[in-house]
């Protein structure tokens, strides 16, 4: 991050923003929603346009109450849209900056996460990310394998299919 805020965008997360943009067209700088709510502590979410339009038709339809309040919240009011600039920069407003705790001239780490990315401090994100990955283990047996989890989600992919053809 530059001294003006500005954040060098990958050219895979812009080739995604722009591919999922129903305005874009070639020459346009291509748009982003940041979504800095608290529930990505010490992060930032980016999602493309169609992405948050399809959040926002979700949120739309679910019945007035407490759910749809806490989505409000988190999913469409604490968002901010962002256009890259010609050199796919994204601007961060200081109030994003000081979320991240970001300083002028420091590295921002940039995580895909399937259709939305994400922006961290890499020093929190370290922290959070070996936290929740203690927190997690302390919770398992003592023999557990990561790789079962993907034996579990192939089971639950190959039941969804079988489920499919009858």
């Amino acid at each position: 991050m530059d001294g003006k805020g500005r954040v060098s965008i990958p050219v895979e997360f812009r080739r995604a923003l722009e591919a999922n943009d129903p305005d874009w067209v070639e020459g346009d700088n291509p748009r982003m929603f940041i979504h800095y709510g608290d529930n990505l502590k010490g992060g930032l979410e980016v999602y493309t346009i169609k992405a948050q339009d399809e959040m926002e038709e979700i949120v739309d339809q679910m019945d007035f109450g407490p759910e749809r309040e806490l989505s409000m919240d988190y999913f469409i009011s604490s968002t901010q849209e962002v256009r890259l600039d010609d050199t796919g920069r994204a601007v961060l407003p200081m109030h994003l900056r000081q979320k991240l705790a970001l300083e002028d001239g420091m590295n921002i780490l940039a995580r895909g996460r399937g259709a939305t990315f994400e922006m961290w401090n890499p020093d929190t994100f370290e922290d959070v990310r070996t936290a929740s990955r203690t927190e997690y283990l302390a919770s398992q047996p003592a023999n557990f394998d990561p790789k079962s989890l993907l034996n579990a989600a192939r089971n639950k992919r190959d039941e969804q299919r079988q489920q499919g053809r009858d």
